[in-house]
């Protein structure tokens, strides 16, 4: 028996639901059923019995029958000697990995910069663990327990992907998935939401905020990592598309709509400052609004291309333009997209091109019949 607020028939329905989740109107917040009362509903019934709830005037009643003797089970349902399968059970666990405790944002690994890093916001301990499990042996994995938590640590890190639960305390999902979605510094991270509604409007109105992806709980582990391997593997595509067209094409680069404006931007401002020789990122992240490692790591996830390097290459995509152009001598050229040396453009243009800056001239030049 439990002492505590009542339960409503529509929410007492899903009580043995695995992570379901009861809304308190008095507080606003979510409170979540994890998956307890599922496995005693598992157990129950293993043993061929039912298990049913009720609550009214704040008290909460379980009622469990189970019928007696054995006669009701098969041979191979019955355990022969049972202190010799706990044995051989727990014998290969150390006492160091038993632990009531589970895994939060301040116990994350330390982020390496080879690995792709994803963030989960779960308000369960319990299923953030699960998930961490299961995609922690392939990317980097940090945590956060609410919405608004997870906000400041998306923020801070700029992850490649964000696995965020629906129904929260603090900020729930879909708020969560617009504010990421809204801001400059975040909204090209692909954005998988968990829910245990599976309803058609549920997922819509997910989408419209631009969620990249929707699981339902109780979720198979193989799906869960073949669905982050893909959205992943979309943006890694996207990028090389990006990076090998802009060599070639700066201003005709196509990119998502989400990033475009900001691409737009970037280019803008380096285009102001083309022949400041002093611009670099320090002044391109004071003028984008973002800190040198949020613009590193947004830059980085569109053009795989560090700050640093894309603003050379950008610098360079301007000379070889006005190469082509006749715009003046290799030395007015080099100086009109912020290189003071000679000897330094030609060689960030040989790394770029494959060839001199005069070479390009004559191997773009068109053949005379």
């Amino acid at each position: 028996m439990n002492t505590g607020v009542t339960i409503s028939k529509a929410d007492l329905a899903h009580l043995f639901d695995r992570y379901y989740k009861v809304h308190r109107a008095e507080s606003g917040l979510f409170e979540g059923t994890g998956i307890g009362l599922a496995l005693v509903k598992e157990l129950v019934e293993l043993h061929k019995g039912t298990i049913t709830a009720s609550s009214e005037y704040d008290v909460t009643e379980f009622a469990v029958k189970l019928p007696l003797g054995k006669t009701h089970l098969k041979d191979d349902e019955i355990l022969k000697d049972s202190t010799d399968y706990i044995s051989q059970k727990y014998e290969t666990f150390s006492s160091e990995e038993i632990t009531d405790e589970f895994p939060d944002a301040s116990a994350d690994k330390p982020v390496k910069d080879e690995q792709n890093i994803v963030l989960i916001v779960e308000d369960h301990g319990d299923l953030r663990k699960y998930i961490r499990e299961n995609l922690s042996d392939n990317y980097n994995v940090i945590e956060s327990p609410n919405g608004k938590e997870g906000l400041s640590k998306a923020l801070e890190v700029i992850p490649d992907l964000i696995i965020s639960d629906v129904m929260m305390p603090e900020m729930d999902g879909y708020t969560f998935c617009k504010k990421i979605k809204a801001d400059d510094r975040t909204n090209h991270i692909p954005v998988i939401l968990l829910t245990a509604k599976a309803s058609t409007e549920d997922k819509l109105e997910g989408l419209e905020l631009g969620a990249d992806d929707y699981l339902i709980k109780p979720f198979n582990p193989d799906e869960l990592r073949l669905r982050v391997r893909n959205l992943i593997k979309t943006r890694e595509q996207l990028r090389q598309k990006f990076t090998s067209e802009m060599v070639l094409k700066p201003a005709d680069v196509i990119v998502p709509s989400t990033q475009m404006q900001f691409m737009k931007k970037i280019q803008g401002i380096i285009e102001s400052n083309l022949e400041d020789e002093s611009f670099g990122v320090d002044k391109l992240a004071s003028e984008v609004g973002m800190s040198r490692s949020q613009l590193h790591r947004k830059l980085k996830a569109i053009t795989n291309q560090s700050t640093t390097e894309f603003i050379r290459n950008f610098r360079l995509q301007r000379a070889a333009q006005l190469i082509l152009q006749d715009a003046g001598t290799m030395g007015e050229i080099a100086y009109k997209v912020g290189f003071n040396s000679q000897a330094y453009f030609n060689k960030s243009f040989q790394e770029v091109f494959g060839c001199s800056p005069s070479e390009y001239k004559k191997s773009q030049k068109p053949t005379e019949n």
